[in-house]
């Protein structure tokens, strides 16, 4: 079955406002996307970030415990 060249022309353009639709959506889609992953991104790095601050409070916590432990140890020395 040939097409004539109208036809031909009709379904080169339901075929390119087909595709024109496509990218809209496809980019519409895109941007979402990225702002769920950006937000996502953030959230990792504010809990990273809580972690990170939590284990130095935790490190200093226990460098001073030590260091207390130490200087008893000094001032106090255990006879035997």
């Amino acid at each position: 079955m040939l097409l004539s060249k109208k036809q031909i022309k009709k379904e080169e353009e339901r075929l390119t406002t087909e595709l024109q639709l496509m990218t809209r959506e496809k980019n519409d889609l895109k941007d979402r996307l990225m702002i769920l992953t950006e937000g996502a991104v953030d959230n990792r790095y504010e809990t990273l970030q809580t972690h990170l601050e939590q284990a130095t409070v935790q490190d200093d916590n226990h460098l001073q415990k030590d260091l207390q432990e130490e200087l008893g140890a000094e001032l106090h020395p255990q006879q035997y």
